[in-house]
């Protein structure tokens, strides 16, 4: 099966996820957590990523694992279902380990929202940043598994 127009966006919306938790992790909160930047800035800096990150990804772990069960469910053989079906597991699996995995965190860190700097000072908040980027990693990694899978698929079947 050649790369046709669904398996190709269920492909690129993960890896819209995949490089936009690679950039986060990588780039953002190390340069967040920087100390030249108030604890009270790195809160309100690390809000505005975590909304407008999660308006982009949900959506996009959504549709990848969409797309996948679809093809799954319309797949001429075996191989080609168990594929999809594994690719949609990992694409929805990231949803499931933010909401169960993330979770106390993610509400922790959005408890600190308007402290001030010295208020922050006392309740750990960049072991709260780093333990979320920690997390954060490993839930990209659960979606590359699942982009991995598809685009070994797609090698294989062509």
């Amino acid at each position: 099966m050649a790369l046709s127009l669904l398996p190709g966006l269920g492909i690129t919306f993960q890896s819209i996820f995949v490089g936009g938790n690679l950039v986060t992790s990588a780039l953002f909160v190390p340069a967040l957590r920087n100390t030249n930047i108030p604890p009270s800035n790195q809160i309100k800096l690390w809000e505005k990523m975590f909304i407008g990150g999660a308006k982009l990804m949900a959506p996009c772990a959504i549709f990848s694992a969409a797309s996948y069960i679809y093809l799954g469910c319309n797949a001429s053989n075996s191989f080609e279902q168990t594929s999809m079906f594994i690719s949609a597991g990992f694409s929805f699996s990231v949803i499931l380990f933010t909401t169960i995995v993330m979770r106390s965190n993610i509400r922790y860190i959005q408890g600190l929202v308007g402290l001030s700097d010295e208020d922050l000072e006392s309740k750990d908040y960049g072991s709260a940043i780093n333990k979320w980027n920690k997390l954060s990693i490993s839930r990209c990694l659960l979606l590359s598994l699942g982009l991995v899978n598809m685009l070994w698929y797609q090698y294989k079947s062509s």
